[in-house]
């Protein structure tokens, strides 16, 4: 797959003008030092969108541009923690038809579905450059008149002012105070894009994965349930497209996903038609342990790079490791993509959709949220209480990763339940996150320590080590990791008292 091409945060007002609307003049009111005009030009863009627009639903739009000084092709993405005027645009070159890698991007929304033409922009477009004191650019308006022409003959004009920061990370107080006189001046503002007024009330349906409203404690519990969902899914198709473009952290989110989802169909399986939810089930469980071995790679390397500088390894240790980590990250992330772009994961996120639309709930879902989540969230947290009275400081690391498994479910539990009950629930919550973090730091030590003796047995039987030295530092890091694990024991013993105090003052067992 060609990577892709470059990308920048989007940070723009757009306002929806007459046509008789008059730009302000900026310096003479003071806002800006001065301003240049630009030379006219004319754009043609192209946006696709599947028949029953899945991306212009989504806040996504996919267009093909000629003309202009960013001819090509161009995705922009929502950003889940900006504001609503802040987006991602890629932009890869020109060609005739969507390119592979942007239709591999968007796969997570579009499911498979054909991306085809559907509505055509003409703009006219006149540009002024906004410049400080200092002569620098700030920010850059456009004037556009527009007409847009959708596949089925309908036709719309309208004029548009936006305004874009140069460079969002450095200030945009100058286009935030443009944006201020301009709305003074009697503009209005709009998220819309262009091609979305053309396109009717088909472009303002919500998305397939809809925001839900968590009700309250008298609501009924069926709305809980499918809210929770519905957000653990949107997380999961955001990270699946961070993961496609390798953005940080991108395959933990994934995972995380699939383990609040897997979690939530667990605890409330009372509540659900099994015949629906444990297949949904199972196959989250395989796109978790497709990614698994990128995430853990991930993490043991890092964790492994920490040490190597610590202990101050000379170059040949340093060249093993690299060389060992580069070649197993690069073949699980062969792997992992290979799952994401397979038609069993599009039918794995037509399952999700179709569970939110329809969900398979049984009669006594509709029961208040009060009467029916406590008693399913308790029995996680008893579940986990089982297990760690097992666990001894010197028992086996698998009794402890088995603890962790519970802790996880519980903690996402009662993470729902938080969005719902009072304030002692939200400290469940957290405390319970202080467990998993220690038994989280607990399983990276131990695998670690798989990893590290892995190593000296593969240098030792294939000649691969380049000296002893070599095995002597990866000696040292395995008593490193070794310590690790038995400080994370230590760790847990110090916040699970306070998990069951919190537990107790949660309400939830009644």
């Amino acid at each position: 797959m060609t990577p892709l091409g470059s990308s920048h945060r989007e940070v723009e007002h757009k306002f929806t003008v007459t046509a008789e609307f008059e730009l302000p003049d900026l310096v003479a009111t003071g806002v800006v030092a001065s301003w240049q005009a630009i030379p006219a030009f004319a754009l043609r863009a192209v946006y696709y969108d599947t028949d029953d627009l899945r991306l212009i639903r989504n806040g996504i739009t996919l267009r093909r541009r000629v003309g202009g000084p960013d001819e090509g092709w161009h995705v922009k993405l929502p950003i889940s923690t900006a504001r609503a005027w802040e987006r991602e645009e890629i932009h890869v070159a020109l060609a005739d038809f969507v390119p592979p890698e942007l239709a591999d991007l968007l796969m997570p929304v579009t499911r498979g579905e054909r991306l085809s033409p559907q509505a055509t922009v003409l703009t006219n477009r006149s540009p002024i450059s906004v410049l400080d004191a200092r002569g620098q650019v700030r920010a850059e308006i456009v004037d556009d008149r527009v007409e847009v022409h959708s596949t089925s003959g309908r036709v719309i004009a309208f004029r548009e002012v936006e305004v874009e920061a140069t460079d969002a990370s450095v200030d945009t107080s100058v286009m935030d105070a443009i944006a201020d006189v301009l709305i003074a001046q009697g503009a209005r503002p709009s998220t819309m894009s262009k091609a979305a007024g053309v396109l009717g009330p088909r472009a303002q349906l919500p998305p397939d994965i809809p925001t839900l409203t968590m009700p309250g404690p008298q609501g009924a519990a069926a709305d809980a349930v499918l809210a929770a969902f519905a957000g653990y899914a949107r997380h999961l198709i955001i990270a699946d497209i961070g993961v496609r473009r390798d953005a940080p952290d991108s395959v933990h989110q994934v995972r995380v996903a699939c383990r609040r989802l897997r979690s939530a169909l667990r605890t409330f399986s009372s509540l659900l038609d099994p015949s629906v939810s444990e297949p949904l089930r199972m196959e989250l469980g395989w796109l978790a342990s497709e990614l698994g071995p990128w995430r853990d790679t991930e993490v043991i390397a890092e964790q492994l790079g920490v040490q190597v500088s610590d202990l101050g390894a000379d170059a040949p240790t340093v060249e093993y490791l690299t060389r060992h980590f580069t070649g197993r990250l690069a073949d699980a992330r062969v792997g992992a993509l290979a799952a994401l772009r397979s038609d069993r994961h599009n039918l794995l996120l037509d399952d999700l959709v179709d569970f939110i639309r329809h969900p398979p709930l049984l009669p006594h879902a509709s029961l208040p949220v009060d009467d029916v989540l406590p008693p399913l969230i308790w029995r996680s947290w008893r579940s986990l209480s089982r297990s760690v009275r097992l666990l001894e400081l010197d028992g086996p690391a698998p009794d402890w990763h088995a603890a962790r498994i519970k802790a996880k479910r519980a903690r996402y539990a009662v993470d729902l339940a938080s969005q719902v009950f009072a304030e002692p629930v939200q400290q469940f919550a957290e405390r319970l996150s202080d467990v998993t973090d220690a038994l989280g730091e607990h399983q990276d030590a131990y695998v670690a320590q798989e990893v590290l003796s892995l190593l000296v047995e593969k240098g030792s039987s294939s000649a691969g080590l380049p000296s002893a030295h070599v095995s002597f530092v990866l000696g040292r890091m395995h008593e490193q990791a070794a310590d690790r694990e038995l400080q994370a024991r230590f760790t847990f013993t110090r916040v699970w008292p306070q998990a069951r105090k919190a537990a107790r003052r949660s309400g939830l067992g009644g």
